[in-house]
């Protein structure tokens, strides 16, 4: 047995070397390397931390509730709006007689 590992061991730790290459080939081939596992584990650290950011955000926006009763409280402002125009419309007047009233007594 010694005789043929002597006789052979040139040729046997050739394979052997080959072999364990191939394998180590194989096994690049399915298996990540660490780095690139680094990388992943990164890249999703960032984007749990942007979506908790982007959750927060959305929870600090109006709900469709919310946004009912301002359209709801908009549409009573165009009512009283509407209510208070005529009323500024005689305002407007009676200020402008006042003006005129003064640059009369002025040009007197």
């Amino acid at each position: 047995m010694i005789d043929f590992l002597r006789q052979y061991w040139s040729t046997l730790s050739s394979i052997g070397a080959l072999l364990f290459s191939f394998l180590v080939m194989f096994l690049a081939t399915k298996f990540a390397r660490r780095e690139e596992l680094d990388a992943i584990a990164s890249d999703v650290s960032r984007l749990k931390r942007d979506v908790s950011i982007i959750q927060g955000q959305l929870e600090s926006l109006p709900t469709q509730d919310d946004i009912h009763k301002l359209n709801l409280e908009i549409s009573g402002l165009r009512g009283d709006i509407k209510e208070i125009k005529p009323e500024l419309a005689s305002v407007k007047r009676i200020s402008n007689l006042l003006l005129e009233n003064e640059l009369k007594e002025k040009q007197k």
